[in-house]
């Protein structure tokens, strides 16, 4: 072709509940669309950002085809006043793949210094023997922003019970079985502004339970969006942006994160890298 081979572009990666990937494999797609590093750009590909979609796929996933109640002028998120096009492959809600998509080139591709463009990027981690999981963000990428865990609230309906599994945090737990962490407890920000912790002391009480890797944000759920748990988004709609590990300012999203525990330590698939 006639492109500049280092033209410059982004990718969006796959909103949840999309027909793209299914519930196991919608993680490692979107790991997939970075070339496995969790970001862009990236020893493999320059001149490139993402923008993350996990958190904005369609509220509705896809419709409520036996109550009808999206199908209401008055709905959120109103599938009559913004109809799907190509299924829930699209994220219909423009206004937050636009905004993220816009940060991101107006600092890799324009070259505008002066702001973030990518939401917290895991660092590293480590396990304690109080049953803490510390993990650490990127502070560059964050530039002059924090890690917040925000709480989770439909802003059409505040009285909505939360959810359980909105927090989409997961440990593997005797290096056999993915197990969701707490939710009214397990997730906190860190003291030191750039740190998430992670309470797995109901999981593994004692030494005879062994914790082997952690997860966020990396495996669909049916009928559900990732942040909203076991809420049946075909009677209520799930909130966009509304999963918990954001930036404090712009609350762009955290990347997904899947890690091996190995020796108190997160160590992430190649090329990945999260050793700090």
């Amino acid at each position: 072709g006639t492109s500049d081979p280092n033209a410059g572009f982004g990718v969006v990666a796959l909103a949840a509940g999309t027909t793209e990937a299914n519930e196991g494999a919608s993680g490692a797609f979107r790991w997939a669309q970075s070339l496995n590093y969790g970001i862009m750009p990236n020893p493999a590909i320059i001149n490139t950002f993402m923008v993350q979609g996990y958190d904005i796929g369609d509220p509705w996933n896809g419709g409520c085809p036996n109550h009808g109640i999206c199908n209401t002028t008055t709905a959120p998120y109103s599938v009559k006043l913004t109809p799907q096009v190509m299924g829930n492959l699209h994220c219909r809600d423009k206004q937050y793949v636009g905004s993220r998509y816009a940060m991101g080139a107006a600092k890799v591709i324009y070259g505008q210094e002066d702001h973030i463009y990518s939401g917290p990027l895991i660092s590293g981690c480590s396990y304690d023997d109080k049953g803490m999981i510390t993990i650490s963000f990127n502070k560059t990428l964050l530039f002059n922003e924090k890690v917040i865990v925000q709480e989770w609230a439909p802003w059409y309906n505040t009285s909505i019970p939360l959810p359980s599994r909105w927090s989409a945090t997961q440990v593997l737990v005797n290096k056999t079985k993915w197990t969701f962490i707490n939710d009214m407890y397990g997730l906190s920000a860190g003291s030191d502004g750039y740190s998430v912790i992670v309470n797995v002391t109901d999981i593994a009480p004692d030494s005879s339970t062994t914790i082997d890797g952690i997860r966020y944000a990396w495996g669909d759920i049916t009928n559900s969006a990732l942040c909203c748990g076991t809420m049946n988004t075909q009677i209520q709609p799930c909130p966009m942006a509304s999963c918990p590990i954001v930036s404090s300012d712009t609350i762009l999203p955290a990347s997904p994160i899947n890690a091996m525990i190995v020796n108190g330590k997160c160590v992430c698939y190649e090329p990945q890298q999260c050793n700090e």
